[in-house]
């Protein structure tokens, strides 16, 4: 069985990366259209799609729905086990202009964030995590980095009072072994980020942040990789002996005419002066 994985396109919240109450509700935008259309593409090549699986958020089934125009599958199932969670915290974020990505030392420079998140949040926490990420910014040394990054997601998961980890796990599981049932030849699961992250570890069993090493032969497209919006990732179910082998990492080597001709949409292919 072949199944192939991709994440939804450009949301609306990844351009603003504003926390918003309902994150079930956040539409694509244009440029998100457009990804998924070119990644409908690239996906026809791989050959005839039984089944598609799609998390029910508005962003994914949009995806789905532009793929699906190119590759003509007549099922779509929608499956809660791959939405993307986001702890109850979040929400009390919503509509106070604080991004997702607020740096920890940031937001100690910042009194009128700082108010707010400590509305919600413990100040020492926010002071153990700047510490930590002062130290991850300090050091040259990637093991001390590997040790000091790992404490530094710990101390956030804590802090935002993140989904346990072994929930989320057991339902990446019980996905896995759903897939396992299914008698289709080539599937396509359309899902977030976060949870693509988790399925690298499961089909390789290897953490996400180690995949990015698998291959520096050519520096030009290593880049590419990774779990950036509309990436495709693919990989092989052996029924017979139970195995999983990832056959295409994650990537977005299929965007690259897109990142030429808008670059200030994916700053981190901007070459720096």
């Amino acid at each position: 069985m072949k199944i192939f994985f991709v994440r939804h396109g450009l949301s609306e919240t990844n351009v603003s990366k504003i926390y918003v109450a309902d994150t079930t509700k956040v539409p694509l935008t244009k440029h998100g259209m457009m990804q998924a259309e070119k990644t409908a593409k690239i996906l026809s090549n791989y050959g005839k799609f039984d089944l598609i699986i799609c998390s029910p958020y508005l962003r994914t089934m949009q995806t789905a729905e532009i793929i699906n125009k190119e590759l003509n599958v007549k099922k779509i199932i929608y499956n809660d086990l791959i939405i993307e969670q986001y702890p109850e915290i979040y929400k009390k974020f919503a509509d106070k202009n604080i991004k997702s990505t607020e740096s920890s030392i940031e937001l100690l420079k910042d009194k009128e964030k700082l108010a707010l998140f400590t509305k919600y949040v413990d100040i020492k926490d926010i002071i153990k995590c700047s510490k930590l990420e002062k130290l991850i910014n300090e050091t040259t040394d990637p093991f001390e980095r590997y040790d000091l990054t790992k404490k530094y997601h710990i101390a956030i998961a804590q802090m935002m009072k993140h989904i346990p980890p072994k929930k989320l796990f057991s339902n990446d599981m019980k996905f896995f072994k759903y897939l396992k049932t299914l008698k289709k030849k080539c599937i396509l699961v359309i899902t977030h980020g976060m949870v693509l992250e988790r399925f690298v570890g499961i089909i390789t069993n290897t953490p996400y942040y180690q995949i990015k090493f698998i291959d520096k032969s050519n520096e030009n497209l290593y880049k590419y990789y990774g779990t950036n919006n509309c990436c495709i990732m693919g990989c092989l179910y052996d029924a017979s002996h139970k195995q999983l082998q990832l056959i295409i990492p994650p990537n977005i080597l299929h965007l690259k005419d897109l990142i030429e001709k808008e670059p200030n949409i994916y700053p981190q292919f901007q070459i720096k002066s």
